[in-house]
């Protein structure tokens, strides 16, 4: 005779510690990618909540974290972010527990937009084509972090038909939209005397001739 069918339905429901831990783990991954970023130039007043181990400080521009029951402030940095698709870099930021105080994201996709609006809302800053983006940007502000990564399809040795860096049309020429944002926020970062605390991130495809290469890296 058989166990009865109540005992399998018990085995097949119940929950091991490693699946539990697994639950958790995916459940802090989603408080972090939710947490509410705190917005500088509108009224609201909603601090960051993260995880257990984040706290704010209340004036808004720095971030508690525990580390074994150690407190460390850092920071909460100004972003901005050129082609900056669905914002994945907030994301990865936020997986980092690195809250910013501000987003600004520069993209002109509407697919990409919907996804924006959709998953951050009004938590972002749109600032719109990067073409004109140092109009744009509030000039009290100097960014902490700058991220970029122009389109690649003009630029990339795979493609035969691309148009290159320095053509007159495509999307190649991109690439120097990025430089002249980059000295821009430079130039804020001296003017306030925080050139020493400015960074930059540039990415783009392996897949680059010689002379696109030493363009971009020169």
């Amino acid at each position: 005779m058989g166990k009865p069918k109540f005992k399998l339905s018990q085995k097949k429901n119940s929950r091991s510690p490693a699946f539990q831990k697994r639950v958790e783990e995916r459940t802090l991954r989603r408080q972090v990618r939710n947490a509410s970023i705190k917005d500088d130039f509108s009224p609201s007043d909603r601090c960051v909540v993260a995880v257990p181990r984040l706290n704010v400080v209340p004036d808004g521009r720095y971030q508690q974290i525990s580390v074994d029951g150690q407190h460390f402030p850092i920071k909460r940095p100004v972003v901005v972010s050129i082609f900056d698709g669905i914002s994945a870099r907030l994301v990865a930021l936020t997986s980092l527990a690195i809250i910013p105080r501000t987003y600004f994201t520069s993209e002109i996709d509407e697919y990409a937009l919907r996804i924006q609006r959709f998953n951050f809302g009004a938590n972002i800053h749109v600032l719109g084509d990067v073409r004109g983006l140092e109009y744009q940007m509030p000039r009290n502000i100097a960014p902490d972090i700058l991220f970029g990564g122009s389109p690649c399809s003009d630029l990339s040795s795979v493609n035969p038909l691309r148009k290159g860096i320095e053509g007159k049309v495509g999307t190649g020429p991109l690439f120097f939209e990025f430089l002249r944002v980059l000295l821009f926020c430079k130039h804020a970062a001296q003017l306030s005397n925080r050139e020493n605390d400015f960074f930059w991130f540039y990415g783009n495809t392996r897949n680059l001739d010689n002379e696109t290469c030493s363009t971009i890296s020169g």
